[in-house]
């Protein structure tokens, strides 16, 4: 659940004048975030290199 809620946190529509701390992540936010990302980005280079060869 706290991979969905960072998830939220980095692409929710940010208003000008809202708390910062509504948006900072915590750090097990901060890092399955980070960990999904490594992991989006892996595969994808994965099919990249692949579909390459």
């Amino acid at each position: 659940m706290s991979l969905l809620s960072g998830l939220r946190k980095v692409f929710h529509k940010k208003r000008p004048f809202e708390p910062i701390d509504r948006y900072r992540l915590t750090s097990e936010e901060r890092e399955k975030v980070t960990a999904f990302f490594s992991v989006i980005g892996a595969v994808l280079t994965i099919i990249v290199i692949i579909l390459i060869a």
